[in-house]
Formats: structure tokens, sequence, C-alpha cells
């Protein structure tokens, strides 16, 4: 229960750090309508999976008229427009995608597309909150790849690094930037990477314990540190994903 507690704390904390810009770029589009987990904690109502279900649903049809918007936009150059998809699908996926994510249940085999309804493996999480994203991808394809290769596949090589320590990988993600999204390999593990007021955070379908999809502070997570090597690549510092995202 301490636990439990502990980590509502944190992924309040990581919640509560979200904010929207007031650059150009991040004017192009509104961000979504999302629930938070703040939202669900201060109002406490019984969990129904049908309505939990079908706001994902509207949340989609969102980012699909988002992307749209986007897109179509005249008064802005390619350059400031490739900043607004960039700075959407970081505060997007991180602010209203994840949330609901949030309690899936982990299994080896978990292939569910639907959050809270079946069980989800970590690669299968990865491929499925980017598929939703609106980045064009097979998510059974992408998910059963080896850790390492998902983030090749899915990332510009020249972001990519290979990391042999936790010592290591802490000195360079003081490089990355505020709000940066990267994709992890482990060993036998994947998941994501954000970078948040200066705190690193790991949101994963954890399958120690079973626990399923959280967002953990990087270090209090056992799953991060139980691997020989990280392969991290940049998610939202990536030209070809964002253009693919626009296109």
């Amino acid at each position: 229960m301490l636990q439990a507690i502990k980590n509502i704390l944190i992924l309040l904390l990581f919640l509560c750090g979200c904010q929207t810009g007031n650059n150009e770029s991040a004017n192009l589009a509104n961000p979504p309508a999302s629930t938070t987990l703040q939202d669900q904690t201060e109002a406490s109502p019984p969990f129904n999976l049908d309505l939990h279900l079908e706001n994902y649903q509207k949340l989609k049809l969102k980012i699909a008229k988002d992307q749209r918007e986007i897109k179509n936009r005249t008064d802005h150059s390619p350059e400031s427009k490739l900043a607004a998809a960039e700075n959407y699908m970081s505060q997007t996926l991180v602010d209203s995608i994840f949330p609901y994510w949030l309690g899936t249940t982990w299994d080896f085999n978990g292939h569910t597309e639907r959050p809270r309804e079946g069980d989800v493996a970590c690669g299968y999480f990865v491929s499925t909150t980017l598929r939703d994203l609106g980045i064009p991808l097979n998510r059974f394809r992408v998910a059963q790849k080896a850790a390492s290769d998902i983030i090749y596949e899915l990332c510009d090589r020249e972001s990519i690094k290979e990391i042999t320590s936790i010592e290591k990988l802490l000195e360079f993600l003081e490089t990355i930037e505020e709000e940066e999204v990267l994709i992890v390999g482990l060993d036998f593990h994947v998941g994501f990477l954000i970078k948040k007021q200066g705190e690193y955070y790991f949101a994963h379908s954890n399958y120690i314990d079973r626990k399923g999809v959280e967002i953990e502070s990087l270090q209090d997570s056992r799953a991060f540190r139980n691997t020989n090597l990280y392969v991290v690549g940049s998610l939202t510092r990536n030209e070809r994903i964002t253009r693919s995202w626009l296109d």
C-alpha cells in the first residue's frame, strides 16, 4: 500500500509539471483534452471501462484532427510546422495517452490495443501508444523486434547511443533537452524515458511482479537498472518520425 501511494505521488508530480509552451510553434494547435491521473485521483469515481475506452477513442479522433490542422496550416513556415508537430507529439504522448494506459496489466504475450482491457507486453506498449499518437507503423512488427532493434527501427541513427553503465547513461541524460522523450532498449525490455523539470522518468509495461504500465522515477526503477546495455534514441528530436506524422 505504501508503495502504491508513493507511485501515485510520483505520477502526480510528473503530470503536474506539464506545461503548454507559449511560443509560435506551440500555438499551432491547442493541447488535447485529456484525463490525467490527478483528475482521476481527486474525483475518485468508480472505474468504468466502457467510458474509459470511449474517451480514449475520442482522444484518438482528436489527435487525427489536430494532425490535419497542423499539416494544413499555411501561415507558418515548414520549420515552424515541424517544431509544432514535435512539441504536440511529445506533449500528447506524455500528458494524454500515457494516463489512459496506466494500470494496464503486463503479460509476456500481451498485445491489447485497448488500455486497461487485457494485457500488454513492453514492446506492444511502445508500438501501440506510438500508433495511437498517429505515427504510421505496424505495431505487431515493431513490438516483436528485440528491444534494441525497436530503437533502430524508430529513431534517427545519429541520435542513437549504446551505453554500458547506468553512470555513463546518467551523464548522457544531462545533455538532453527538457520535455524530451527517448526510447530505451534494455537487454530484454523497452520503454520511454522522459525528462521533466530536470528529473527523469521511465514509462513502461513493468514485468517485475507483473505490475504493468506505470511511470516510475528512474532512480526507483528496478527494471531500468536490470540490464547490461542501454540503447537510447530520441523520439521527439527525430525529424524522420515527425515528418511521417505530418505526412
